[in-house]
């Protein structure tokens, strides 16, 4: 078979054999389309008889650029086989600016992973100087002493392609440490980075690098260097995105930027982080998301007075400085285990122009115990309220529930959602929370005694009922006041078992819910 059927025909004929892959039926379809003689009069529609006809190949008189944007969301294995329909296919493919080398469906089959592997390399090699943008390798390893310097081969021809996005994803069974390849430390035209390596160790060469990257993720990295996240901060010049889900090997995380805009920290897994410090001038948006065991001194400090959205969900710290907030518009404080009750105070105070808020039932008891309820916010207009699984509206939240919205003058969008985070499902398991017994002491009657004029103004609410919330009546009794009383509704949105649907149904039309509300019951 000659080389002008397509690109490495031999190579891709033996891949397909030994990899019986198949197309979507889309893909299937034009490759037939291109397989078919071409019609003398192709053009896309033409006038016949007084009717429309269309073209009977109508993909090759796409544009490359279009062709090319298709082919950007195919797995290789598919364009392996596209390759070698003709030879304008075999150019597109081997021009594809966005690559992603996935090998992790290949864990069990020794076969199809050395096999995939020797086509990858074919192909790199072929694609000679082509620009590629965008770059992604998901890789697992059991030899990465015999594999590893394939997969960095990879990352230099990426390099060489003036790589803007590299996304890495390397689960390396057999080696204890990952050395970040020097020319893609020292890339000029690299701007985001990722980097996955499933608990494994990554260290950076010790010269400076990164100097032109905006955006940093680390997943599942260890690190070996306790002041890891200073000395990347240090030479990251032009940093404006910084994220570290589950980074360990670190006690204290300090981020001190005078560029940084977007800042995440996670951690759930591990309970070696002890103190997280952030001090940034210019930081617009921060996700702090943090649950250990209850042990040890632990706290948080942030210094960002110019900071617009907050996320704070997992547990609360023993000690924490939150500083100048005036600007903060979205505030979501989902914490589930809090060792004490009354920093909550300080931080409600100075977060009363927010027109978003996302509360956990937990910080919403603490709030009541406090006396803090109800807090006037005459400028929010959407609230959500987080259950856990094991939670419920028992007795005791629901007269939280009705102060916090005794303070909303403009609240248009209200959720209620049942929050399954499985990271901490095994935490909640081994305390083994109780269901709430009392959870069925409020009915209807109370909740229009409470004279509730945010529920008259709401326009949209979804609501989950599903695993805790199903306990009792007080939740059902809530969603029917709302039903009854909150006329300007545009939208309704109910979560429930498929065992609820009738019911749900049910007191909607009893209420007597205009007919101009859109209704959407979904059964899980």
């Amino acid at each position: 078979m000659s080389d002008s059927i397509g690109f490495l025909p031999r190579d891709a004929y033996k891949f397909e054999k030994s990899c019986p892959f198949r197309l979507s039926v889309k893909q299937e379809y034009f490759i037939i389309m291109e397989k078919q003689p071409k019609p003398v009069a192709c053009s896309s529609v033409s006038q016949s008889k007084g009717n429309l006809v269309e073209s009977s190949d109508r993909i090759s008189i796409l544009l490359d650029r279009i062709a090319l944007h298709i082919l950007s969301f195919l797995m290789m294995e598919d364009i392996a086989r596209l390759s070698v329909v003709s030879k304008r296919w075999r150019a597109l493919c081997i021009s594809i600016p966005s690559l992603t080398f996935d090998g992790m469906k290949y864990e069990h089959n020794r076969r199809k992973h050395d096999c995939f592997m020797d086509f990858l390399d074919r192909f790199i090699f072929r694609r000679s100087e082509i620009k590629m943008p965008q770059f992604c390798v998901r890789w697992i390893s059991d030899k990465w002493y015999l594999e590893g310097y394939r997969v960095l081969t990879w990352l230099h021809y990426a390099v060489r392609s003036n790589v803007e996005v590299l996304d890495l994803e390397l689960n390396i069974r057999s080696a204890g440490i990952l050395q970040m390849p020097l020319d893609v430390f020292r890339c000029e035209s690299l701007r985001f980075l990722t980097v996955d390596l499933h608990g494994r160790v990554l260290q950076l060469p010790p010269s400076n690098g990164f100097t032109k990257l905006q955006s940093l993720t680390l997943k599942r990295v260890r690190v070996l260097d306790k002041l890891f996240v200073e000395h990347v901060l240090s030479f990251c010049e032009s940093l404006n995105k910084l994220c570290l889900d589950n980074v360990t090997g670190i006690s204290n995380i300090n981020i001190r930027s005078s560029s940084l805009k977007y800042l995440e920290i996670r951690s759930y897994d591990y309970n070696d982080l002890f103190h997280i410090d952030v001090s940034v001038e210019l930081l617009d948006e921060l996700i702090v998301g943090w649950k250990f065991t209850p042990s040890g001194d632990r706290s948080l400090k942030i210094a960002a007075p110019h900071l617009k959205y907050l996320t704070w969900d997992g547990f609360g710290p023993d000690h924490y400085v939150l500083g100048n907030l005036e600007c903060l518009r979205s505030f979501a404080l989902s914490l589930e285990e809090l060792s004490s009750s009354s920093y909550l105070v300080e931080c409600f105070k100075s977060v009363k122009r927010i027109e978003d808020l996302v509360i956990h039932v937990q910080c919403l008891k603490a709030l009541l115990k406090a006396g803090m309820l109800p807090i006037l916010w005459e400028c929010l207009h959407s609230l959500r309220i987080n259950f856990s699984s094991s939670d419920g509206m028992d007795d005791d939240l629901v007269p939280a529930i009705a102060l916090l919205l005794h303070g909303f003058s403009n609240l248009q969008d209200l959720h209620i959602t049942c929050w399954n985070d499985p990271k901490c499902e095994a935490y909640f398991r081994e305390k083994a929370r109780p269901l709430p017994e009392k959870a069925s002491g409020f009915n209807t009657t109370y909740w229009v005694s409470k004279r509730l004029t945010s529920i008259r103004r709401l326009k949209r609410v979804k609501m989950e009922l599903m695993k805790g919330l199903l306990y009792g009546k007080n939740s059902s009794e809530l969603l029917k006041y709302i039903f009854k009383h909150a006329r300007r509704l545009e939208q309704i949105d109910v979560v429930c078992p498929s065992s609820w649907k009738s019911y749900i149904l049910a007191k909607i039309t009893e209420c007597g819910v205009a007919s101009t509300v859109r209704v959407c019951v979904v059964c899980k």
